[in-house]
């Protein structure tokens, strides 16, 4: 894959980064997100619940499934 790990999902690329998620038991809630750039290379750890596209440098991202 283009992105270097198994990620089970990911969103489109905003600003440079992509938003991917991987999980084990295949629920949205149960996924942890994290961050790559268009290289490929982990940027952020997927350490989020949740995590949004780039908007003016920022993203949108939950740490529990509360912040859903």
């Amino acid at each position: 894959n283009r992105y270097g790990e198994a990620w089970n999902t990911m969103e489109s690329a905003s600003e440079g980064f992509v938003a991917v998620g991987r999980s084990g038991k295949g629920l949205l809630a149960d996924y942890s997100w994290g961050y790559v750039d268009l290289g490929g290379e982990l940027i952020i750890e997927p350490i989020f619940n949740r995590a949004g596209p780039f908007r003016e440098g920022l993203a949108r991202v939950a740490l529990s499934v509360d912040d859903l």
